[in-house]
């Protein structure tokens, strides 16, 4: 199921690759229906990841690991049991799943992509707006001095997954600087998404009742949760700059060569 959902992620982003040059509701329909079908095969992933959190911390910080992070560990391990079961029982349909995945393979072929005056136009804006979002929520949230929102750090890093798709999907056209962006958008991902789930195992705690999780037994997790943050953060700034550096033309300039001395050598190539 992990890779299927990977397989729709690429699918929906090269969807948003090329949003500009289809027609919007074509773009909605297919996003809509690839993104419904993720979430049909992500009904217990939330707490598979709270149970990975807090592995990676019990084992980053062993001996400042309190009573908390066993009452926790307990909880969501019987929440996830009891969620695969009914998942299991009464919430995958395989048949129903693949019918519509058959579905959105038909509609893709028939989809119909405005071209402009040259093949890299096809990609061009989406490109670029996705960059630009990326780069522009950055700035708004590093350059502020202020500590990040959550919500914001989350919607950072899509726009920083969205960009790393889109440079595998065109990392034939440039592989050196594809894979290089593709590196450094994959690191800050990374510490992104290691932020955003200690945010969520953080909320899951906060909403436990004390009579469960006494806030003498919650603190030690608290401090530890908010260290690891801290330097998620601290690790995340640097690599964003590194990545937005370019403004969008001169991203969108420097694909656009490439592709177009790709285009050629290719064309000869085939001539020859």
């Amino acid at each position: 199921m992990h890779e299927s959902r990977k397989a729709l992620k690429r699918t929906r982003a090269l969807l948003c690759l090329v949003r500009p040059e289809l027609k919007d509701a074509d773009f909605r329909r297919e996003n809509k229906r690839f993104r419904d079908i993720s979430r049909a095969l992500s009904l217990t992933r939330d707490r598979h990841v709270l149970l990975q959190t807090l592995s990676m911390l019990q084992v980053r910080h062993m001996r400042d690991a309190g009573e908390g992070f066993g009452i926790v560990r307990g909880l969501v391990a019987k929440e996830l049991l009891d969620e695969t079961t009914q998942y299991i029982s009464t919430r995958i349909n395989v048949a129903e799943i693949r019918q519509r995945l058959d579905e959105g393979r038909q509609m893709l072929k028939v989809l119909r992509v405005r071209r402009g005056d040259d093949e890299f136009d096809v990609v061009t804006e989406g490109l670029a707006r996705s960059y630009r979002q990326g780069r522009n929520t950055f700035g708004d949230m590093f350059e502020s001095g202020k500590e990040p929102h959550d919500e914001a750090l989350h919607e950072w890093r899509k726009s920083v997954q969205l960009h790393w798709r889109h440079m595998a999907l065109l990392r034939s056209a440039a592989p050196e600087i594809c894979a290089e962006r593709i590196l450094r958008a994959q690191e800050l991902s990374h510490a992104l998404g290691w932020h955003n789930d200690l945010s969520v195992l953080e909320t899951y705690c906060r909403t436990l009742p004390t009579c469960i999780l006494s806030e003498e037994k919650y603190q030690p997790m608290s401090k530890l949760i908010k260290l690891e943050k801290r330097k998620a953060l601290s690790n995340a700034k640097p690599v964003g700059h590194s990545l937005f550096a370019y403004r969008p033309k001169e991203l969108r300039r420097t694909l656009a060569a490439h592709w177009s001395a790709s285009a050629t050598a290719f064309s000869t190539n085939t001539r020859s």
